[in-house]
């Protein structure tokens, strides 16, 4: 078995400025082995979309992030 090194964005399912909920799949990413929806974390707000779709990045990079609402 390989170690993972990069990821591709496949697309992003929510976009700039959107709520998202806590558990609610935001963007689907593949490796080499697998295609999987990566859920918030937090609910909250959609504040950027760093990573646009159907580009590869190394493990580890941000894609995006959530403005947590309190």
């Amino acid at each position: 078995m390989g170690v993972v090194e990069e990821v591709f964005v496949v697309e992003w399912l929510v976009e700039d400025g959107q709520s998202v909920l806590a558990g609610q799949p935001v963007v689907v990413i593949e490796s080499e082995k697998a295609e999987v929806e990566v859920e918030a974390g937090a609910a909250g707000v959609i504040e950027v979309i760093v990573v646009p779709g159907e580009e590869p990045v190394p493990v580890g990079t941000l894609l995006g992030s959530v403005v947590v609402q309190a």
